[in-house]
């Protein structure tokens, strides 16, 4: 199933990957989320591609009811983003590729996450393809992910946009 979320972020395209590749902003998110980060790993060259690891452990609460008896009382949720180096200067488009596995469900996405500069700031935009390997109900888990995945892109957004201006003294 194809996911695609898209919004504006009222920052530079420098801003935005700097905060998504940020440890505290990473911890940040996640609390606003209920989660909890367990490890983080962040490696950074010095022409600007960066690599995020995390994984987080998610409380049940955020799936439906009917999926929690196959899955525990937590969730590990295991992130990885490649971030490739900026183009036409640090303020230019960034693309990266994001991959996201639940430990335990037989589900994942991955994809492609753009930052693309506008007049007032940048568009933030995910392209993603949900997977599941379940014979008979993988659509249905499929279609839940693919909201899960809707839902912490705003999170993350709203966050982003709280971290950022705290940051700029607005």
């Amino acid at each position: 199933m194809q996911v695609d979320v898209a919004t504006a972020v009222a920052y530079s395209t420098s801003a935005v990957v700097s905060a998504l590749c940020d440890e505290d902003f990473i911890t940040f998110v996640t609390a606003k989320t209920g989660a909890t980060v367990t490890h983080i790993t962040t490696t950074s060259q010095t022409n600007g591609a960066a690599t995020v690891v995390v994984r987080r452990n998610l409380p049940t609460t955020v799936i439906p009811a009917q999926a929690r008896a196959f899955v525990g009382s937590n969730l590990e949720l295991r992130e990885v983003d490649a971030w490739a180096e900026p183009m036409q200067g640090a303020d230019g488009p960034r693309y990266g590729t994001i991959a996201i596995e639940v430990a335990g469900v037989p589900a994942h996405a991955s994809g492609h996450v753009r930052v693309l500069p506008t007049e007032g700031g940048c568009n933030l935009r995910y392209d993603l393809t949900v997977r599941a390997t379940v014979p008979l109900f993988g659509a249905v888990i499929e279609r839940q992910v693919a909201d899960g995945v809707r839902t912490a892109v705003d999170a993350l957004c709203a966050a982003l946009e709280e971290w950022l201006k705290s940051r700029s003294g607005e």
